[in-house]
């Protein structure tokens, strides 16, 4: 399958970005980074670490910039961190250059998959619970606006996810068969 243009996968913490994201690029065989993992890399320092020694405004910062040039690749999967959309260009970029997918997932689901977690630091609270929902309250609409698709996560494994996105692009035209895919030859 050929891709047409980059897909950014967008979403709550936890919400299963990264390895929904990984899969569906191993499927396709294509390009897959994640922006939290590639400014881990380039600062040789955790998220969390970065909000603790530089803030929360410096990531954001970094994690502008980080998307602005995965979105310059060409065709890739990207999975982004939970928070950017919380800047304007953040959002404006992501409409303009590529096709967003928002894997929606509510926060009493979230909260069993982070209850031992403790990378992230906007959750690092008394009530992680409370703190996700209101989180959701203000990213969940953020979220809508950017997507082009929106697929709710309920439960289910990443590669049963991943394969729902996947049916879902290609119904949407994302994905576009190149000669010699099987998929061009029916059966």
């Amino acid at each position: 399958m050929r891709l047409s243009g980059v897909l950014t996968i967008v979403g709550m913490p936890a919400s299963g970005k990264s390895s929904v994201g990984r899969a569906i690029a191993s499927r396709l065989s294509l390009r897959f980074a994640d922006t939290d993992e590639e400014i881990e890399a380039e600062h040789c320092q955790t998220i969390k670490g970065i909000f603790l020694a530089h803030g929360e405004q410096t990531f954001r910062r970094l994690e502008s910039e980080c998307l602005a040039a995965l979105l310059c690749r060409g065709s890739s999967v990207v999975s982004t961190g939970g928070g950017v959309v919380l800047r304007v260009e953040n959002r404006k970029v992501l409409r303009v250059h590529s096709h967003v997918t928002y894997l929606r997932t509510q926060p009493h689901q979230l909260i069993q998959r982070i209850r031992r977690d403790g990378s992230r630091p906007l959750l690092d609270t008394a009530d992680p619970l409370k703190t996700l929902e209101e989180l959701f309250a203000v990213r969940d609409p953020l979220y809508l606006e950017v997507a082009d698709l929106v697929v709710d996560v309920h439960s289910g494994s990443a590669a049963k996810t991943a394969d729902r996105v996947i049916a879902a692009w290609r119904a949407k035209g994302w994905l576009v068969p190149q000669s010699g895919d099987e998929s061009e030859h029916p059966r």
